[in-house]
């Protein structure tokens, strides 16, 4: 007697059935809009909130409806980019470039000019 075994193995993310998507996404737009009804709250950050949770517990019902619809993937998409600016290191007004020249030089124009970042040093 032969044993069979029955394995399945996805590569990267598990596929996620259309029945699932649709009932799930059903389920979630009736939800955004009895709560933004009554709590008069906006939908989009209705959403915002359902993406997040979903990208957090990484539910990829959730991670799919959101690749899915063109509009809450650019509010995904937004919101990567300003907290890739906020992370984003500012350098302060009173550091400005430095710029020295020698005047008088080997060429017509003069001699050396140079420019140096005084604020390369404070990021590294």
């Amino acid at each position: 007697m032969k044993n069979k075994y029955d394995v399945e193995f996805y590569f990267g993310v598990r596929p996620v059935s259309t029945f699932n998507l649709y009932v799930t996404a059903i389920f979630l737009s009736l939800a955004v809009n009895i709560l933004s009804r009554y709590t008069k709250g906006d939908e989009k950050n209705l959403w915002s909130i359902i993406d997040e949770v979903g990208r957090h517990y990484n539910i990829s019902v959730i991670n799919k409806l959101v690749m899915s619809v063109p509009e809450l993937l650019g509010n995904r998409i937004d919101r990567e980019i300003d907290k890739a600016i906020e992370d984003y290191p500012v350098v302060s007004d009173d550091s400005s470039p430095l710029f020295t020249e020698i005047e008088e030089g080997e060429t017509p124009l003069g001699g050396e000019m140079k420019i140096s970042s005084p604020w390369n040093n404070k990021l590294n």
